[in-house]
C-alpha cells in the first residue's frame, strides 16, 4: 500500500462509517415511505433517507477504489523511471569503462568520468531513499558506491613517473594497462553490473 493509500484509507473508512450511521439514525426517526407486498410473500420497505444515504455510501466507495487505483499507477510510474534511471547509468558506466581502460587514453578523461559518475549514482540512489524503494542500509546502496570506488582505483592509481606497478603505467598524461590487469577492470566492472542488477530488483520488490 502507497503512502498516499495509508492516508486516504482510514479517512474514506470514517467517511463510510459516518454515512452509514446516518443512514440507520435517519431511518430509525423516519416512517416507511413506501410500501411494497407482493402477493403477501413479498414485502419491501423503502426509505428516501436510507436509498440516499446507500447511494451516498456506493459512490464514497467508487471513489475510494478510483483514488486507490491512480495512487498505485503513479507508484508504478515513479518505480518504471527509477527503474530507467539505473539502467541509463549502468550503460553510461560500461561505455566509460570500456573507453577508459583503452591503453593510450589521457588520465584527465578517465578521473572527469568517473567523478561524474560518482556524482550521479549518489544522486539516484538518493533519489530511491527518498521514494522509498530501497533503504539507507540497504546491502545495495551501501556496496555500489564500494563497487564504483574499486573501479576508480584500478582505472585511475597510477605508480610514478616511467615506473610500472600493478599492470598500469602513465606516460605524458595518457595511461597504459598489462592484459592483466584489464581482466582486473573487467571482473570489477562486472561486479558493479551485477550490484546494479540486485538494486533492480529490490526497487522492483519494494513495498511501500
Amino acid at each position: 500500500m502507497t503512502k498516499l493509500n495509508k492516508t486516504y484509507f482510514p479517512i474514506a473508512l470514517i467517511i463510510l462509517l459516518v454515512g452509514t450511521l446516518l443512514g440507520f439514525c435517519a431511518y430509525a426517526y423516519s416512517e416507511n415511505y413506501l410500501f411494497i407486498d407482493y402477493q403477501k410473500g413479498l414485502q419491501l420497505s423503502l426509505d428516501p433517507i436510507e436509498i440516499f444515504s446507500i447511494a451516498i455510501n456506493i459512490l464514497l466507495a467508487v471513489w475510494i477504489l478510483r483514488k486507490l487505483s491512480r495512487d498505485d499507477d503513479s507508484e508504478k510510474v515513479e518505480r518504471d523511471l527509477i527503474i530507467r534511471y539505473f539502467e541509463d547509468f549502468d550503460k553510461d558506466l560500461m561505455r566509460a569503462v570500456r573507453k577508459s581502460s583503452q591503453n593510450g587514453v589521457k588520465y584527465a578523461f578517465v578521473v572527469a568520468a568517473l567523478k561524474e559518475l560518482r556524482i550521479r549514482l549518489l544522486r539516484l540512489l538518493s533519489l530511491a531513499i527518498e521514494q522509498g524503494f530501497i533503504t539507507n542500509d540497504s546491502v545495495c546502496t551501501i556496496a555500489l558506491p564500494e563497487h564504483l570506488k574499486g573501479l576508480r582505483k584500478l582505472l585511475t592509481t597510477t605508480p610514478r613517473k616511467g615506473a610500472v606497478e600493478d599492470g598500469i603505467r602513465v606516460e605524458e598524461g595518457k595511461l597504459y594497462f598489462s592484459d592483466e590487469h584489464i581482466n582486473k577492470i573487467n571482473a570489477a566492472m562486472f561486479e558493479t553490473n551485477n550490484g546494479v542488477f540486485r538494486l533492480l530488483v529490490e526497487v522492483t520488490r519494494a513495498r511501500r
